[in-house]
């Protein structure tokens, strides 16, 4: 199954030339960074659903070049994701937005994360120095990960043991699995995203997450290692609706005259 999944993607992007593989992340990355900072520029809630009802465009028309079971993986990851969000912003407070919500941009933005590592991952450059890409996310990871436990307290007074907890995470999902090369396209994606928003102020992560109080940096270290439980949690769900699909009865036949 995964290799069918990997072929049928790798196929599709040959099929582009020799560019326009790059095109569609590149559109992707503009998308994400004007989506945040608009949104950090904006002053009321009409402004930021509009600048979701435009990302939800985005996204529905750059998925229309997936595969029909890739689109439908990208659109659960959108339903999933507001589950995810309601609860670790609005109910459990770890994170908040300007406005106390969850803004509509949000869910269409986890599917367009999903969508820049599905592309990536099988673009010319990933299938050459997948490996090295694997490499280099650890890397990054692994040193900012320890600047959150070891640096950042005595730069600016944060500690960021979440982050620590989110990093084997992403080393069992980037080594321990097919996938790895999608999974550190899903980390700089993730991480990007994180500094950017945090930056911009379109959310704040606080200092101890509430009820366990984890100490926890803005934004964490390697957040991106619950993008991708999520992604898995998605290709699990798809693929075992896939099988369930399989193992129903077919039609009856007509008896033979």
């Amino acid at each position: 199954m995964v290799l069918f999944e990997r072929n049928a993607d790798q196929t599709m992007v040959r099929r582009l030339g020799v560019m326009e593989p790059y095109a569609l992340p590149a559109l992707l990355v503009l998308t994400t960074v004007v989506g945040l900072v608009g949104d950090a520029l904006t002053h009321d809630l009409a402004a930021q659903q509009l600048l979701g009802l435009l990302t939800f465009a985005v996204l529905a028309v750059a998925a229309w070049s997936m595969p029909r079971y890739r689109r439908n993986q990208i659109w659960l990851v959108v339903v999933v994701s507001v589950a995810i969000e309601v609860f670790g912003s609005v109910i459990w407070g770890a994170y908040r937005y300007r406005f106390h919500n969850v803004p509509m941009y949000v869910p269409p933005g986890h599917g367009i994360v999903y969508l820049f590592s599905l592309r990536m991952a099988v673009t010319p450059w990933f299938e050459r120095h997948g490996r090295g890409m694997v490499a280099l996310a650890l890397a990054v990871a692994t040193a900012w990960m320890a600047a959150g436990l070891f640096l950042w307290p005595r730069v600016n007074g944060r500690l960021d043991v979440f982050g620590a907890l989110c990093w084997p995470l992403l080393v069992a999902f980037t080594l321990r699995t097919r996938r790895g090369p999608l999974f550190a396209a899903a980390f700089f994606a993730t991480s990007g995203l994180e500094l950017l928003g945090t930056r911009v102020g379109d959310w704040a992560w606080s200092v101890s997450t509430p009820v366990v109080h984890i100490a926890t940096g803005n934004p964490p270290s390697v957040i991106a290692g619950l993008y991708c439980l999520l992604d898995a949690s998605v290709l699990m769900i798809t693929r075992g609706l896939l099988l369930a699909a399989r193992a129903l009865p077919g039609p009856p036949r007509c008896p033979a005259r």
